[in-house]
């Protein structure tokens, strides 16, 4: 599948490793929306159909649904008119499917079914009432709660999140908010507390105002948040039980931290950590020196590493000559466990089930193509929280992967090159740019014009350090003869890559501040270069529908 080749090509060892064969097969497989007059099927089953143009049914849905969160974060709270047309619709689509004859019912119902559950679920979503807390928010009070996530320590602050079982109120009055979490922010570095752990935190509970802050709460389901300054106003209680799994899993990434910190240079740990494992911070030079060149994204946990690990995890298994079918079926539950030992973060989530929607598509022996595995990942993710969507790092992921199946094809016909793999992986680059450029620039307020050749270098490099860093611990655990030497090459390739980011940073025209500008700007520029790129076909649609009727 062509979009596989483009999609993966910002992951490059997943390109390589599939082979010759399986590249031709996915080849193939082209974009789903193509102009036919046979209509087929697609992965997931299923596609709506004319003699002119098909698309798969989930995409279609996933549209739907998330039309329907746009719609549903604007209504306040569920309308007992929503909830009537909902089961009216619902009860319709049931009847629809004793009406063979009647295909175009069953659909419409589908569809406003989905519309309708989608709306009303979102606008049912965040329902944490904390009446009590906004009576007296701002007041000191005492908040008994569990930590329930990894604490996120930096050099002058550690975030974490507690759920609430108990809060004193000014004067001795208790109350026990329900299904409520609490965003604790400690003002100083933190080392000595853990997942599980039970605490009594005193401090002024702030319910935030309408705002960016309030929208961040809502999405990870936060109602409240504690800034505390004084080491005295932590109390430990206990250690609960706490999810076994996460606290296994964390446990892993402790030792595997401690591991690395033998080998690493101080100098570049925090880097590595974090680039590999979401362990440790870079400083403010570092992080802006890689936003000026347009690649800040290699230093957190994000796709690309999940990408890149995948390749690893294949790469190895083709070496030592696994059958596909066992090193894809590893691969999945290994893309599993490295989204769980760094965090579950949002990004990584959507990766990995975009990676492992794919290789379960091998697997099964089932075709897939990019398009589903977007949809696809895009509905279990909104599913589960359907603020997801206007999340940045959200947004950004999906339009850069269908930039780079869309524009790709298009910058190679326009620029005719040889199909070679550097140069697509160049072009699928400059497709990626292209397509998150307004993204960027609306959030950031800046536009990074080295973009396209910093990742040329920097993901390759990163590629290696990622692969020398899981090769170091293996060599660690079972060849520790060889430990040093990959020490000494993983410090050199941190090395070289901060020597590239600052040489490359000090060039004043890498970088460009733009003003702010409304979000309808965004919107244009996206149909604008659609209509640009897909002209000659939409002409070709029009003119079949012309002729059709």
């Amino acid at each position: 599948m062509y979009a596989f080749n483009c999609h993966f090509h910002t992951y490059p060892l997943l390109y390589i490793i599939i082979g010759k064969e399986e590249r031709s097969k996915l080849n193939r497989s082209n974009l789903p929306a193509r102009l036919s007059a046979k209509p087929r099927t697609c992965g997931a089953g299923r596609t709506h159909s004319t003699n002119l143009i098909q698309f798969p049914t989930l995409v279609l849905i996933a549209i739907t649904y998330i039309l329907g969160i746009i719609i549903g974060t604007n209504i306040p709270a569920a309308s007992p008119i929503l909830i009537c047309l909902l089961v009216v619709f619902f009860l319709l689509l049931s009847i629809s499917f004793f009406l063979k004859k009647y295909p175009k019912i069953r659909y419409f119902s589908l569809y406003a079914s989905l519309l309708l559950f989608s709306i009303l679920y979102t606008s049912a979503y965040f329902c944490i009432t904390f009446s009590n807390l906004e009576e007296n928010k701002n007041k000191p009070v005492k908040l008994t709660g569990v930590v329930i996530s990894e604490p996120d320590i930096r050099k002058w602050q550690t975030n974490l999140i507690v759920k609430a079982e108990k809060i004193e109120l000014p004067g001795g009055n208790e109350i026990e908010p329900p299904r409520s979490r609490v965003l604790i922010r400690i003002r100083f570095q933190k080392r000595d507390i853990f997942y599980g752990e039970k605490y009594v935190f005193s401090g002024a509970l702030r319910v935030p105002p309408d705002g960016e802050f309030k929208r961040y709460l809502q999405r990870h389901k936060i109602a409240a948040s504690m800034n505390i300054g004084d080491r005295k106003k932590i109390q430990y209680i206990s250690e609960e039980k706490g999810n076994p799994l996460i606290k296994g899993v964390l446990k892993i990434k402790k030792g595997l931290i401690n591991t690395l910190k033998d080998y690493i240079s101080p100098n570049y740990s925090s880097l590595l950590g974090g680039m590999m494992l979401k362990a440790g911070s870079v400083s403010d030079p570092i992080r802006e020196m890689f936003t000026k060149i347009g690649v800040v994204h290699i230093l957190a946990i994000s796709g690309l590493h999940v990408g890149i690990m995948s390749g690893i995890f294949l790469s190895m298994f083709r070496l030592f000559n696994i059958p596909k079918r066992i090193s894809y079926s590893i691969t999945f539950v290994l893309v599993i466990f490295y989204a769980l030992i760094t965090g579950l973060m949002a990004p990584v989530v959507r990766t990995a089930l975009m990676v492992n929607i794919f290789l379960l598509g091998y697997i099964i022996r089932r075709k897939t193509n990019i398009f589903i595995t977007l949809a696809a990942a895009s509905l279990l993710i909104l599913l589960w929280n359907p603020y997801y969507l206007f999340e940045v790092g959200f947004q950004l992921s999906f339009i850069t992967v269908l930039s780079m199946v869309l524009i790709t094809p298009k910058l190679e016909k326009i620029f005719r090159l040889r199909p070679i793999w550097p140069v697509r992986i160049f072009l699928v680059s400059v497709a990626a740019w292209l397509g998150s450029l307004p993204l960027v620039a609306y959030y950031f307020g800046y536009v990074s014009w080295a973009g396209p050749f910093s990742n040329l270098i920097v993901i390759p490099l990163v590629t290696l350090i990622l692969a020398g860093g899981f090769i170091l611990l293996i060599s660690i655990l079972a060849l520790p003869f060889l430990a040093n030497f990959l020490g000494i090459v993983v410090n050199f390739l941190l090395f070289l890559l901060l020597k590239i980011a600052e040489i490359v940073s000090s060039w004043h025209f890498v970088c460009s501040e733009v003003p702010v500008f409304d979000l309808r700007i965004v919107v244009i520029y996206y149909l604008a270069f659609f209509l640009f790129l897909y002209y000659s076909e939409l002409k070709a649609l029009f003119k079949g529908f012309k002729y059709a009727h």
